[in-house]
């Protein structure tokens, strides 16, 4: 099973969790219902503002991507605004990480790269 089809059955089971229908994830997180349906499907991998609407209705980022699987490096500097760090190189990795046409690689990889960015400053 691929990496966007995982992320779109985890966007799924997010919504219902939330009593959320389908019209009303795609309301709050500022995109037409066919999109959500796109999103829900692994036809098509949502943005930087859509992930950050989606979190601020009630979605948890560690439902929603799979954490487990990655590494991370012990921090050096316990001081960072990870906050700020992190949509900063959310909103870094969503210019970087597109195809020839534009449109955003799966999240998983993108995952990857915002994990190395996040902690590239804090060694």
């Amino acid at each position: 099973m691929s990496d966007q089809i995982v992320f779109a059955e985890r966007l799924v089971a997010e919504r219902v969790r939330l009593g959320l229908k389908v019209k009303e994830m795609a309301s709050l997180c500022g995109v037409k219902v066919a999109t959500q349906y796109l999103y829900e499907r692994g036809e098509r991998s949502p943005n930087s503002d859509y992930i950050q609407k989606a979190f601020e209705a009630g979605v948890k980022p560690e439902n929603l991507f799979d954490f487990k699987h990655l590494s991370y490096p012990k921090r050096k500097n316990e001081n960072i605004d990870w906050e700020a760090s992190l949509n900063s190189a959310f909103l870094e990795t969503e210019i970087e990480c597109r195809d020839p046409q534009g449109r955003l690689l799966d999240p998983y990889f993108r995952l990857q790269k915002i994990r190395e960015k996040l902690f590239c400053r804090a060694s």
